[in-house]
Formats: C-alpha cells, sequence, structure tokens
C-alpha cells in the first residue's frame, strides 16, 4: 500500500480551484509518451489534465467506475482477451502504484489505481441513446516520486522503478462516465489523424486533439519544472 499523503501535500488545492491543464483522446495506438505534453505537464504540477477514453476500449469486458476507497464489492474479473490486447496493458507500460509516472498508459492506470473495475456484475453497460460512450480520466498533475513501487491489481502487475525519473508523476482523483462524444477542447494545437480501428473505438471522436493551454501552465514557467522529488513511504 502507498501512502500518498506527502504527494498531495505538496500540491495543495488552491481555494480558486486547481487549474484544468486540457484534455486529450486515448488512441490505443499512441505511445503513453506522447499522448500528454510533458513540458506542459512539468510546468503545471498541481493542475488536472483530462483524458477521453473511448469504452470501446473495453470491448469484451464489464465495467464499473468509482472511488476505490468506497468499493466494497468482491466480484472482480479477470482482464478479458480484447482488453488485454491494448499495447499499453499487453507491454505492461504502467509504472507505480496509485502515483504513477507520466508515461504510463491511462486505461493501465485506472485499471490498476482501482476506479475502473471489471466485474461480472453489469455496471454501467447502458444500452440504447442513454449508453456511456466515453470515460473522462482525471488526473492530478503531481511532482516526481524518489521511487516508483510496482504490485499487482486485477490481474495487472505495474512496474517498479527507482533510478530517478525525468518527468513528473500522475494521480487518478476521478472517472466521469459520458453519454456523448467528447469533442476535443480548447486551442487547436495539432490534428493526428488515428487509424481506421481506433476512429471506429472512438466514433470519430479522435480525429482531432487539442490541449487547452491555461494560464496556470504560462505562469508556472518561472517555476523549477516538474518541482522536488518526493519521498514516499510505504506501508506493510
Amino acid at each position: 500500500m502507498v501512502d500518498s499523503a506527502p504527494v498531495l501535500a505538496a500540491v495543495p488545492a488552491p481555494a480558486e480551484g486547481r487549474p484544468h491543464l486540457g484534455r486529450k483522446v486515448y488512441c490505443p495506438f499512441t505511445e503513453p509518451a506522447q499522448l500528454l505534453n510533458g513540458e506542459l505537464l512539468k510546468n503545471g504540477v498541481g493542475g488536472v489534465i483530462e483524458v477521453a477514453v473511448p469504452v470501446g476500449c473495453l470491448e469484451g469486458a464489464k465495467w464499473q467506475i468509482g472511488d476505490p476507497a468506497k468499493y466494497t464489492g468482491e466480484d472482480e474479473a479477470e482482464i478479458p482477451a480484447e482488453v488485454w490486447e491494448l499495447d499499453g496493458l499487453r507491454k505492461r507500460k504502467v509504472w507505480g502504484t496509485d502515483i504513477y509516472t507520466d508515461d504510463s498508459d491511462v486505461v493501465g492506470i485506472a485499471l490498476h489505481s482501482g476506479w475502473l473495475r471489471l466485474s461480472s456484475n453489469d455496471g454501467c453497460q447502458d444500452e440504447g441513446p442513454n449508453k456511456v460512450q466515453t470515460l473522462l480520466v482525471k488526473l492530478l498533475v503531481t511532482p516526481a516520486l524518489v521511487r516508483y513501487q510496482g504490485c499487482t491489481r486485477q490481474g495487472l502487475r505495474s512496474r517498479s522503478w527507482g533510478n530517478g525519473h525525468e518527468g513528473v508523476s500522475l494521480m487518478l482523483t476521478g472517472i466521469e462516465p459520458l453519454h456523448d462524444r467528447v469533442a476535443p477542447r480548447g486551442r487547436k494545437l495539432a490534428v493526428e489523424r488515428a487509424s481506421e480501428w481506433a476512429r471506429v473505438l472512438a466514433e470519430e471522436v479522435a480525429e482531432a486533439e487539442t490541449f487547452v493551454l491555461a494560464p496556470w501552465a504560462e505562469h508556472a514557467k518561472a517555476r523549477p519544472a516538474g518541482g522536488a522529488a518526493v519521498e514516499v513511504p510505504m506501508e506493510a
């Protein structure tokens, strides 16, 4: 078990709320390190970045979402083969426990952290016009850790890393189910053409992706990038 208190203490929430650093659309064929703008994250420690995950990425799985601290169920299913085909899971591109490196796969973070649970229950598998189409994953950007400790959760074993991390960390703070397709938000920086399979999963959501460069990111340039590494105690 990881004690996240020192990390949260390093990024206290301002009275006006945490800065919103932007939104990206998850594509299973995009390397995690390329999905998120590393420099933006380093300059935006304490802010929140959103990643829209099309539920088509979880094809073949029944799922539930919610705060893992409040989860009392014991009915968990193994990750189905269709979900294991996601490159980030198959190659275990997840480093850490509860606090993860910024080059970790977002779906892997959601599963390993417990915010996204695979279950034999019906969960959120709505049908018809109200069917959930997108999971909006909210990630708090925190300083780099001295060491990232891996463990096994829901059949996914995250990796450990203790040789120094040049980036920052990500902590999942919530997942919001959306019944609509998520359009990219903010100032357009690039238009990335996804593969045919990814476009089918996202129902053309991923054809254009953007970041919002919030005023926070501009003001933060005067701060040391990423902040100091944080030592996180491990509980027995």
